[in-house]
C-alpha cells in the first residue's frame, strides 16, 4: 500500500505544479508627455523610456518590446486626444504587438521641481491598471537616472504581485498599492535595492 502512496503524492504535486504560472509580462514603453515651459527638457519625451528601458531590462517578470518596431506606430498618438481615444489608440497597438501591458509616462516641470509618473494601461481591459501608478519627484535634472530607477522597481512589484505563482492563472493581485522607497529629504536621494541577476 505504502508503495502505491509515494506515486499517487507526487503525481499529485506534479498534477498542481503543472497548473501554477510565473508569467513573464509582456510590455512597450510609450513615449513621455512632457510639461515644461523650458525647451531643453523636451527631450525628456524619449529619454525617459530609455531610461525604463534600461532598468527594467534587468527584471525576470517582464519581456521588453522593442522600441524600434513599434515607433511608427506611437508617431499615431496624438497627444491631444481625448482619454478615451486615446485608450482606445493603445489597446489596438498593444493587441498588434500582443503586450500585456503599455507603460505611459509624464514629465511635469514645476517650479524648481521634476515631477515623474508612471502608469501600466492594460491591454485586456483597456484602462489604466488599478494601483499601477507610481510618482517621483527632484530637483536636479541629473536626478532623474536615479527616480527612473526607483519607478522601474515599482513596475516590477507589480508585475511580480500579478506574477506569482498560480494555479490555474487565476490572479487576485491587481489592485494592490505598492509602496515605493521615499526620497531622503536631506539628501535627496532615494535608496535602491541592487539588480537581480537575470
Amino acid at each position: 500500500m505504502r508503495r502505491l502512496t509515494l506515486p499517487i503524492l507526487l503525481l499529485a504535486v506534479l498534477l498542481v505544479l503543472g497548473g501554477c504560472t510565473a508569467k513573464r509580462y509582456r510590455m512597450a514603453i510609450m513615449d513621455f508627455d512632457v510639461s515644461a515651459a523650458e525647451p531643453q527638457y523636451a527631450k525628456l519625451r524619449s529619454a525617459m523610456p530609455e531610461l525604463l528601458t534600461q532598468n527594467l531590462d534587468r527584471y525576470r517578470s517582464i519581456y521588453l518590446l522593442e522600441r524600434q518596431d513599434i515607433r511608427r506606430y506611437l508617431e499615431e498618438i496624438d497627444s491631444e486626444e481625448s482619454e478615451k481615444q486615446r485608450f482606445t489608440r493603445w489597446q489596438k497597438l498593444g493587441r498588434k504587438f500582443r503586450a500585456d501591458y503599455l507603460v505611459a509616462g509624464s514629465v511635469i516641470r514645476l517650479g524648481q521641481n521634476f515631477v515623474l509618473n508612471v502608469r501600466l494601461f492594460n491591454v485586456e481591459r483597456g484602462e489604466i491598471a488599478p494601483g499601477s501608478s507610481f510618482t517621483q519627484s527632484c530637483i536636479q535634472e541629473s536626478e532623474i537616472y536615479e527616480r527612473a530607477r526607483t519607478l522601474s522597481m515599482g513596475i516590477d512589484q507589480y508585475v511580480r504581485r500579478r506574477a506569482v505563482p498560480t494555479v490555474f492563472g487565476r490572479s487576485s493581485s491587481e489592485g494592490v498599492p505598492v509602496s515605493l522607497p521615499v526620497a531622503n529629504a536631506a539628501s535627496g536621494s532615494t535608496p535602491v535595492p541592487p539588480s537581480r541577476p537575470r
